[in-house]
């Protein structure tokens, strides 16, 4: 299973955020009172990076990487 994983956006409505993820491919990890939408596992920094990509062509610029400890 790979550690990399994009997070896309964080937002305050459940709603938004699944349906976010849904057409992002993605899931919900709800926190706090936020629920970020991630993308992933991915297996290597490439296949992350490829999807960050995709998720700033969607409008979603600030979509960043990291890794799962």
């Amino acid at each position: 299973m790979g550690r990399y994983f994009v997070q896309v956006a964080a937002l305050s409505s459940a709603a938004r955020a699944q349906a976010l993820a849904q057409s992002m491919n993605g899931f919900v990890k709800a926190g706090g009172r936020l629920y970020r939408v991630q993308l992933g596992p991915f297996a290597t920094p490439g296949e992350a990076q490829a999807a960050r990509g995709r998720a700033a062509r969607a409008g979603y610029g600030d979509a960043r990487i990291f890794t799962a400890r």
